[in-house]
């Protein structure tokens, strides 16, 4: 079940435990940060909310709040920027371990300078990617990337062919893993939102796959 949630930003745990018990010092703040960053929140939240539950988190000894929107009666977990998307540990924990990991750092040397065991480490590293690319924080159109490039690699899983369908622009890269049998609909899909057109008239440029040679080109 995927636990749809606003990553909102608070000044400390002391603030966000303030605003998590008081509705008017919760909306002061939400305003604020609405004010600052709107693609953050769902759409509906500038007509209203109303605070939802809560529930309180043995492991990261923190209230959670949930709100519910009045347009659309949509319930979501208000979860603090200082906590992980899957409330496993404190941003602030992590960020230095995980930080090595782009460069090779195997769990075991973390696990040796910064503590836990390598299945935390490996849990740690493995929720960041959690979160479903629809609910993301870019919502502006203006934002996303103008140019970008799309294709799959063919791979194997666990005994069966999949593909990792790539996506690129803007200096970012976004891979998803898809079954054989579901990958052709899923391009077709993306075909027709590239071949449909942008709201001053032009169309997404779409240039062929790079091949293995174009590849090999490209990075000699």
């Amino acid at each position: 079940m995927i636990i749809r949630s606003i990553c909102v930003p608070f000044d400390s745990e002391e603030h966000y435990a303030a605003c998590a018990t008081d509705l008017e010092s919760f909306r002061q703040h939400r305003t604020e940060v609405f004010a600052k960053h709107p693609a953050l929140f769902p759409a509906g939240i500038s007509e209203g909310f109303v605070l939802h539950d809560k529930s309180w988190s043995i492991k990261q000894q923190v209230m959670r709040r949930h709100i519910a929107l009045k347009a659309t009666a949509g319930g979501f977990l208000v979860r603090p920027s200082f906590l992980l998307p899957s409330m496993g540990g404190r941003t602030e924990a992590v960020e230095k371990a995980l930080s090595l990991r782009p460069w090779g750092v195997p769990f075991d040397a973390l696990v040796y300078v910064f503590g836990r065991d390598a299945m935390y480490w490996y849990r740690a590293e493995m929720t960041l990617g959690r979160p479903a690319i629809v609910g993301s924080t870019v919502k502006q159109p203006a934002q996303l990337p103008a140019h970008v490039l799309a294709d799959e690699k063919h791979t194997g899983a666990l005994g069966h062919e999949v593909y990792v369908a790539t996506t690129v622009g803007g200096a970012r890269a976004v891979a998803h893993l898809q079954p054989s049998d579901g990958v052709h609909r899923r391009l077709g899909r993306h075909a027709e939102r590239l071949e449909a057109p942008l709201p001053d008239g032009g169309h997404y440029p779409v240039f062929p796959p790079l091949g293995p040679q174009d590849c090999r080109t490209l990075w000699t």
